[in-house]
């Protein structure tokens, strides 16, 4: 294999003339108003505080890593004594959920489970209940049917989004019935499929986590604590106040940095 380069007629990003006609193109793109700034979910290395491509993901590889397993009790703000069922391996994630996703196909249905109940994928029941004489079926839905449901917010540090149309149900085709509930608690600015999911709607991309991976002061409970760190003292909150479900550990793959080998995170990136 080989490799031709007309040195006649080259260019190198660090010469003046072909940094000038990129501001060139540039400047037409904002004068033709093309040009916004918005977010790029990205994975972001916390350690080497920078966030990677996907070039740079695939040069880190993937490593086994055990993390939190937690099914959460979302309450219904109009039925105080039913609860969406939502899984997740990113407790730290939870003082930023802003919605919950169904799959628009998938089959629902409200379950009696002594004086409370629970909304989960039909499909799933067998992930949570050992036999049928463990709950009773009261309710069947899909998951357009449950499309705009209100619920309480877990955590008070964003609940003022409530008036942008925060904390309620959406219907996303990413959604799956493959492990979980078949509900995915949505963070939109930690997770692609929850920016995308949120991103034509009047709910803003909240990010309290700086450039080193801990909590802002917007989340004051875990102000300055590193986000895998904060994990068990979320857990431990969420437990006082009733609303694990279930808590276990989670093996699987995950991407670590190519630099330094930390796991990553995914993080909204502020980008044009």
């Amino acid at each position: 294999m080989g490799r031709w380069i007309d040195f006649d007629n080259d260019y190198k990003t660090m010469d003046p003339y072909y940094m000038e006609s990129i501001w060139w193109v540039v400047s037409k793109l904002w004068n033709l108003k093309l040009l916004y700034k918005s977010f790029y979910i990205l994975p972001y290395c916390p350690r080497c505080s920078t966030a990677l491509s996907n070039f740079e993901l695939n040069l880190g590889g993937y490593e086994e890593v055990q993390d939190p397993s937690l099914t959460i009790k979302f309450r219904l703000r109009e039925e105080p004594n039913t609860y969406f069922l939502a899984w997740t391996t990113t407790p730290w994630t939870l003082p930023s959920n802003l919605a919950l996703a169904l799959g628009p196909e998938i089959v629902y249905v409200k379950v009696a489970d002594g004086d409370e109940n629970y909304i989960l994928a039909r499909e799933r029941l067998g992930a949570y209940y050992r036999s049928e004489a463990e709950y009773t079926i009261s309710a069947e839905y899909s998951g357009k049917e449950l499309e705009g449901i209100e619920y309480e917010p877990l955590f008070p540090y964003f609940a003022f989004l409530a008036e942008k149309g925060a904390f309620r149900c959406f219907v996303g085709t990413h959604v799956s019935t493959e492990d979980g509930t078949g509900i995915v608690h949505t963070a939109p600015g930690f997770g692609e499929d929850d920016y995308t999911l949120l991103k034509d709607t009047d709910i803003p991309t909240v990010c309290p986590v700086d450039e080193e991976g801990r909590f802002t002061g917007e989340v004051q409970d875990y102000s300055g604590i590193f986000v895998k760190d904060a994990d068990k003292h979320i857990i431990k909150d969420l437990k006082a106040k009733g609303l694990i479900v279930k808590h276990g550990a989670y093996l699987h793959s995950y991407p670590h940095c190519w630099r330094c080998h930390s796991p990553l995170i995914y993080r909204a990136v502020s980008s044009w």
